[in-house]
């Protein structure tokens, strides 16, 4: 009796010591953080159906991308590392943070207000030359 009550106290100590000792690790897998956030228009209004697309440094292409919600919110589970992280919409101009550093078990939230296309408040619309000849073949020629 006393070696199985040796033997319970054992597993007991020990599934503590796991518990306070690799709390980024599940058995040798890294912890997956979160983002979340929210993309609205430049009134305030949440935009439903925006892509936010997370890309991780070094690869070819988007990591994993997630939809806003109708309340225009968002959520996505990754793998540490360093991203950009992007959202757009259908008649919106994109917006990104680029090098966002995130740690295992990490929660961050990012807030994206894009700007309506054509609404003069990107860098090409506030170009001084941008009614010039040549960007508006180039601009042609890219379509």
């Amino acid at each position: 009796m006393k070696r199985g009550l040796g033997i319970v106290l054992s597993l007991v100590v020990f599934s503590a010591l796991l518990s306070f000792a690799a709390p980024s690790t599940v058995i040798g897998k890294p912890a997956l953080a979160t983002i979340t956030g929210s993309v609205k228009d430049n009134e305030g209004k949440p935009l439903s159906g925006a892509l936010v697309s997370l890309i991780k440094d070094g690869a070819n292409g988007e990591i994993k991308y997630t939809r806003t919600g109708s309340d225009g919110r968002f959520a996505a589970k990754i793998l540490p590392g360093r991203y950009a992280i992007r959202a757009i919409a259908d008649g919106f101009n994109a917006v990104a943070f680029a090098a966002v550093e995130v740690r295992a078990s990490q929660e961050l939230v990012y807030r994206f207000n894009l700007e309506p296309i054509g609404s003069g408040k990107t860098l090409p619309e506030q170009r001084r030359d941008r009614e010039d000849v040549r960007w508006i073949l180039r601009s042609a020629q890219t379509r």
